[in-house]
């Protein structure tokens, strides 16, 4: 998007003369003046609005702030890692067993993990005997983990390492898309280091989740670091328009997510309870909601990459008991091919 795109797009209502600032999609870039918010705005959590393109159905940030101030956010205090590092394995282990496993074959031996923070996914790929590469945005992070694992991990932008980069016959998107300024852009460029034939997968959160409708303001895909959210449809329509094909869609939930007593959602509720009564209200929770074939990585995380590599060997004859058959959980995730 041009500089001027980009200036239309973050006018306060007072450069227009007290009139609401004029929204222009970042994925169609349809123009219109005075939309209607599907989440509004909170001076302590969200000092922004989500509203939902009638074009193409993309929820976005508005009114957004320019790139750079975006890409400024995550510097050191930005926790791009998550948890400690048998939850970072375990996490890894869900993702590549979703994502990555089915493709496992000679055709599809070349990697690109953007977004890879501290490389646990890149590790285990390359184990399996991928030739990864893997990308973030934050310096700090990719020098700790390329010391740490001595893979090919580089900082910055794909726009910045797009004409060095070999050709991929996989790319994995593992929560980025939803950071992206310019989504169609970063998709294109996602397509130019593809290999003819080769393959995106894509995970975001999904805004047609049933968690995102019940918790509304408290679903935890809701914070100020998420500029886009997708539905199966607008990110379909979205890889369609950069030159993607035979797109596949489903959904899952973080296996950290599964019970509800670990969700900020019902928590939201819980927590105004008197203390004994939350704490058996979440014990019973925990014992009876949100078990599922994933419940092994919540009750025995993986503390290293020789036992993460032992874990997704145990989970992998679980697979097809874990079909991404559900529009309606927590993860929205795709692939597909270039064409």
């Amino acid at each position: 998007m041009s500089d001027h795109a980009t200036t239309a797009l973050i006018r306060s209502d007072s450069a227009n003369g007290g009139r609401r600032a004029e929204f222009r999609c970042v994925c169609c870039e349809r123009v219109k003046v005075g939309v209607r918010p599907v989440v509004r705005s909170d001076p302590d959590e969200r000092p922004f609005e989500m509203v939902r393109c009638t074009a193409c159905g993309l929820v976005q940030q508005f009114p957004r702030e320019p790139a750079a101030a975006i890409e400024s956010q995550y510097g050191e205090a930005y926790d791009a890692l998550g948890g400690e590092e048998p939850s970072r394995w375990a996490r890894a282990v869900q993702q590549y067993a979703l994502h990555i496993q089915r493709w496992e074959t000679p055709r599809y031996r070349r990697l690109l993990d953007m977004g890879c923070a501290g490389g646990h996914l890149a590790a285990l790929a390359n184990r399996r005997g991928w030739h990864v590469v893997g990308i973030d945005i934050s310096p700090e992070i990719i020098s700790g983990a390329a010391v740490r694992l001595g893979l090919d991990f580089r900082a910055g932008l794909l726009s910045r390492h797009r004409l060095t980069l070999p050709p991929f016959d996989l790319v994995f998107l593992g929560d980025v898309l939803e950071h992206v300024p310019e989504p169609s852009d970063f998709l294109r460029d996602v397509r130019g280091v593809l290999s003819p034939g080769g393959v995106v997968c894509i995970d975001t959160p999904n805004w047609a989740g049933r968690w995102r409708r019940w918790g509304r303001s408290h679903w935890l895909g809701l914070n100020r670091y998420h500029i886009n959210l997708f539905d199966a449809a607008s990110l379909s329509r979205l890889l369609a328009s950069c030159g993607f094909v035979d797109a596949e869609t489903g959904s899952y939930t973080n296996y950290r997510y599964e019970s509800w007593a670990h969700r900020p959602e019902p928590q939201a509720f819980i927590g105004k309870m008197p203390r004994p009564l939350a704490w058996r209200v979440n014990r019973f929770l925990e014992r009876r909601i949100g078990r599922s074939p994933w419940s092994i990585l919540c009750n025995r995380p993986p503390a290293s990459l020789d036992e993460a590599l032992a874990m997704l060997d145990e989970v992998a004859p679980l697979r097809e008991s874990l079909k991404m058959s559900s529009p309606a959980a927590d993860n929205l995730v795709a692939a597909a091919r270039r064409r």
